[in-house]
């Protein structure tokens, strides 16, 4: 009994005042929980040499006359026939108090009440008398007016009643106040809440020492209530969440022994927590504004409330939990209401309406389609889908219906593309029938092909043009299909949607990144937010596009999107292969499909698939990019984008097998397909590579030379480099050297550190065959330095130029070190002179300062000294 002691004390000390024959009445008031019970049984016990009466009022015998009264003489200690005599003035006081006549009663009474009392005076004639009632604000009204009158004789009696309230603002039973406090032997006792330091004891005491560490926290959570401490306590000392389960229970205990007001309002704030409305308690607990005030200030005491509202969740579940389910749905229907009526948001009032699980008034249906928007757009998926759900069992028209099902199918999409299937007949009935809501269509055309309906999205996309025209809805489904999906559009159609992949470099970039900084991620915007990331990434910029895409896709993460996660990552992944990092583009791709299960993929995992295999097969990991082919794809995955890029990725493989043929079959598909497209983008596989390089493989050098020029003429520069590295493997010697040299400086441009690799492995080993073994070992070297960090290395290597290098030769200057760079590679002075736009004497003079500051005799040990810096001269200078 903490803090208690003082309060104890007290009553021990009236008690032995009343043996003396000075009556004492001690009125004993405290909150729920504050302890009162526990205080008298304390008393009770330490009460020797008296006789103890005890009684416990009861909120079920209320309306039962002289209940209470009956409880505590029933079992008294009278002599031979007096128990037989209080019996039957008890049952004959019971049936006076529902007499009618008032006159009557009240002399019937009168002569009850004597005969009672002077049984009282008998029993306290040898023995001092103690009567304890608990809870006497349960009391019923005819027991609490015998209490009074005895409490008004017992001045000179050897008789203590001591009578425990629960302390509120509005007393139960007024009488208790109006006459008792006049009474000179009257004495009043409060429990108060318990101090922050007899928190601390109470924790210390059930809980261990080491629990004495959240009394802060516990008497913020409890507000100091004795009930709710121990149960705080106990929730420590299982070592569970605190509040947890006993507090839970503590919180019911004090429900019911509370007044029926108090916890009709605590249930209606437990109702409307949250809402921001929580002064409408009253009209859901169906009592005045000040009476609910005043029940809101009684259940502050209690250590429930702070401010209007639950102190923890723990307390208001309990709280909750109590109501049967139909009442609990009679609140929350009332509540949406209420909360309708007062104009609250449209996701507070749908929360209500799912808790109801009814949502039969007519504003209910628009309310729950709205407020799962609200929903989706705070990425509350659960709670949107709880909206739809009620919202789709209601009777709704078509354009309803229509809403429901795309916010359905939208919200089911963020977390499982394949939960859109269900959604999809009505929504393209809605879309056919224009009761589709507005800016949807383009949505929908999205859900059919990425799930390969392409009949009925070019359908869709025929009746949003025939209803629209060519409008900017009509025009960002087109430009959406053409990226992934060409074969669906007119041929005039085709060649004016969607540009060409590339843009127009830096602008194109720079637009790319507005829209990448200017648009929250959702489902409007996620089309165009992937546009730009691929613009960016195909204008030269893949770095940064790698950057803001692994940003996107942290956020979408964050949000709980995951589709949004698994396409952006896999959108990483085909950055990192078009930068050359094969093993980031391995990883990003396993974490894209390690995000959907398959079914959600759609046709879309053909082109993650791609990823893996292609960058498996730089990686010499032909086992593993095997095991990817053996994926299960969908045969309409082979009409996109998606599926071409798997062919492509597929003929590679076979080329590293050893397998030409069948890798030009590949190819050769892939080139018919796009050819059938007529928009050959950019961001397309380059076939015709796949293809001169397995006709090179099968010595075919007719036939790979056309294919290799084509691709020339197109300028697209990382394709013209590769294209110019493989051409070299046709011509002599002497000119090899110069083809790979300009291959060289477009690779450099274009941002593939793979084909960059190759490409100076390919013209290391012609210098070597030239003889010229100095240069070919420097190239070997960086050749190698640079495919290692391309298969192996870590995503910071494989995106970021590696311009912190340490210089070997600090002292030297940055002209000195573009010359002497370019020397240590190979170059001759006049080739040095013409890319670096400088005379052929300025080099020879940065050549002598470089020789004479590095300590070095001529171009021999130059290479030796500047080896590392060879790779930084690649990317640093036009070669």
């Amino acid at each position: 009994m903490a803090e208690r002691d003082a309060q104890l004390s007290r009553l021990l000390d009236l008690l032995e005042e009343s043996t003396g024959g000075c009556g004492r009445v001690a009125l004993v008031r405290g909150v729920a929980g504050s302890g009162k019970t526990m205080l008298l049984e304390e008393f009770s016990t330490r009460a020797k040499g008296a006789v103890t009466l005890s009684a416990s009022g009861s909120l079920a015998e209320r309306e039962l006359p002289l209940g209470l009264l009956n409880q505590l003489l029933y079992h008294a200690p009278l002599p031979e026939g007096g128990h037989a005599s209080v019996v039957q003035l008890l049952l004959e006081g019971a049936l006076t108090a529902v007499w009618s006549d008032p006159f009557f009663r009240s002399v019937e009474q009168a002569r009850l009440m004597h005969g009672l009392w002077t049984r009282l005076l008998r029993m306290a004639a040898g023995t001092p008398l103690l009567l304890v009632i608990d809870d006497v604000h349960h009391a019923d009204p005819a027991s609490l007016e015998y209490l009074l009158y005895f409490a008004r004789r017992l001045r000179s009696a050897p008789i203590m009643l001591v009578l425990a309230e629960l302390d509120r603002p509005q007393r139960v039973h007024p009488l208790l106040d109006a006459d008792l406090p006049a009474q000179p032997h009257c004495h009043r006792i409060r429990l108060g809440p318990l101090s922050a330091e007899g928190v601390a004891g109470v924790l210390a005491a059930h809980a261990g020492e080491g629990a004495a560490g959240p009394a802060d926290a516990c008497h913020r959570l409890t507000g100091g209530n004795p009930l709710l401490v121990r149960a705080y306590a106990e929730d420590c000392a299982r070592g569970g969440p605190a509040p947890g389960e006993a507090y839970g229970r503590a919180v019911t205990t004090c429900l019911l022994r509370g007044d029926p007001v108090d916890v009709a309002v605590a249930r209606g704030l437990a109702v409307l927590d949250g809402s921001g409305q929580e002064g409408l308690a009253h009209r859901l607990a169906g009592v005045d504004a000040v009476t609910a005030a005043r029940s809101a200030e009684a259940l502050a005491g209690w250590g429930l409330l702070d401010g209007g509202v639950f102190r923890t969740e723990a307390g208001r579940h309990a709280v909750l939990s109590e109501l049967e389910p139909g009442e609990r749905s009679t609140l929350h229907r009332r509540a949406a209401a209420l909360l309708h009526e007062q104009g609250t948001s449209k996701l507070a009032v749908a929360e209500h309406l799912v808790a109801a699980g009814d949502a039969g008034d007519d504003w209910a249906l628009p309310v729950l389609v709205q407020a799962a928007e609200q929903a989706l757009q705070g990425d509350e998926v659960e709670r949107a889908l709880g909206c739809l759900d009620l919202a789709a069992r209601c009777e709704a028209a078509e354009v309803q219906r229509a809403a429901i099902a795309l916010t359905r199918a939208k919200a089911g999409w963020r977390r499982d593309p394949s939960a859109v299937h269900r959604h999809l007949p009505v929504l393209v009935e809605a879309l056919r029938a224009g009761t589709l809501p507005a800016g949807a269509a383009h949505l929908v055309v999205r859900f059919l092909l990425w799930h390969g309906r392409f009949e009925e999205a070019s359908r869709s996309l025929e009746h949003l043009r025939a209803a629209t025209g060519e409008g900017a809805e009509w025009r960002t489904a087109v430009d959406w299909v053409a990226a992934f999906c060409p074969a669906l559009l007119p041929a005039d159609v085709a060649a004016r949607a969607g540009g060409d992949g590339r843009g127009d470099g830096p602008r194109s970039a720079e637009g790319a990144e507005r829209v990448l900084h200017t648009a929250r991620l959702d489902d409007a915007t996620f089309p165009a937010i992937e546009s730009a990331l691929l613009s960016m990434a195909y204008a030269g910029d893949a770095g940064r596009a790698a950057r803001l895409c692994e940003a996107a896709a942290a956020d979408a993460a964050q949000r709980g999107a995951t589709t949004w996660q698994a396409v952006l990552t896999g959108l990483h992944a085909q950055i990192a292969l078009r930068q050359g990092g094969m093993a980031a583009a391995e990883e990003r791709a396993r974490a894209a499909l390690a995000l959907l299960p398959a079914a959600g993929w759609g046709v879309g995992i053909a082109g993650v698939l791609a990823v893996s295999v292609r960058a498996s097969v730089a990686m010499g990991r032909l086992d593993h990019a095997a095991d990817r082919l053996r994926r299960p794809v969908p045969d309409d995955a082979f009409q996109t984008v998606f599926g071409l890029r798997y062919l492509a990725a597929r003929g590679h493989f076979h080329l590293a097998l050893g397998s030409p043929h069948t890798a030009l079959d590949d190819f050769l598909a892939c080139g018919d397909a796009i050819g059938s497209w007529r928009a050959d983008r950019a961001d397309r596989p380059r076939w015709r590579l796949g293809a001169a390089e397995a006709y090179l493989a099968m010595g075919e050098h007719k036939s790979a030379k056309p294919l290799l020029e084509e691709e020339i003429a197109g300028g697209e520069p990382r394709a013209t480099g590769v294209a110019l590295r493989l051409l070299a493997s046709t011509a002599r010697l002497q000119q090899r050297t110069a083809l790979l040299r300009e291959s060289l400086v477009l690779l450099q441009g274009g941002g593939d550190r793979y084909e960059l690799a190759r490409a100076l492995t390919d013209l290391g080993r012609a210098h070597e065959k030239l003889g010229e073994l100095s240069r070919a070992r420097v190239i070997g070297r960086q050749a190698m330095g640079l495919t290692a960090e391309c298969l192996a290395g870590g995503e910071e290597a494989a995106f970021e130029p590696r311009d912190a290098v340490e210089s070997p030769a600090p002292s030297l200057s940055d002209a000195e070190h573009r010359v002497a760079s370019l020397a240590a590679v190979g170059y001759m002075n006049r080739e040095i002179a013409r890319k670096l736009c400088i005379t052929v004497s300025t080099v020879e003079q940065h050549l002598t300062r470089t020789y004479r500051k590095l300590q070095v005799n001529g171009r021999s040990g130059l290479s030796e000294r500047l080896g590392p810096l060879a790779e930084r001269a690649l990317r640093r200078t036009p070669i």
